[in-house]
């Protein structure tokens, strides 16, 4: 899929996820996701979220919803609460319950993608859309999805 990332000369992503093979997966399918350099970072429980945070600006942020240390909706309130809404969060989640894609938009994730049944496709729009979307608020533009 071609980058529709608008300014970025790379993208930094934060990820806070426990299991190894949801990293991979997930690393592989960003790097592969945009034409722009892609580092990211990894966290396996909310604890090791506010170093990171400090010491790198993030353009994205995948949050699996039940880390070492964080369980449910909790984990996207808690990044919120902490470091506000001037970062897309991508929620990763293994239960496909409709409930909790629901409270976890309204906890303040942007999306959401389901582990294991979201295609490789709909991955990369959730993502694109989710990064396109603040870069436009950052240069300017209203975010008038909610208007």
């Amino acid at each position: 899929m071609a980058s529709s990332t608008l300014t970025r000369d790379s993208l930094r992503i934060l990820m806070i996820e426990d299991s190894l093979p949801d990293i991979y997966f997930y690393s592989d399918l960003l790097k592969n996701s945009f034409k722009q350099p892609v580092k990211i970072n990894t966290a396996p429980r909310m604890k090791d979220v506010p170093l990171l945070m400090s010491t790198e600006k993030y353009d994205l942020v995948l949050i699996d919803l039940n880390v070492i240390d964080s369980e449910g909706v909790s984990t996207v309130k808690s990044f919120r609460k902490v470091f506000g809404k001037q970062i897309p969060i991508i929620v990763l989640t293994g239960n496909n319950d409709g409930d909790i894609r629901i409270n976890a938009l309204l906890a303040g994730a942007d999306d959401y993608l389901v582990k294991g049944r979201d295609d490789k496709m709909l991955c990369e729009r959730i993502i694109h859309y989710a990064v396109d979307r603040y870069e436009l608020i950052r240069m300017g533009h209203e975010d008038k999805r909610f208007l």
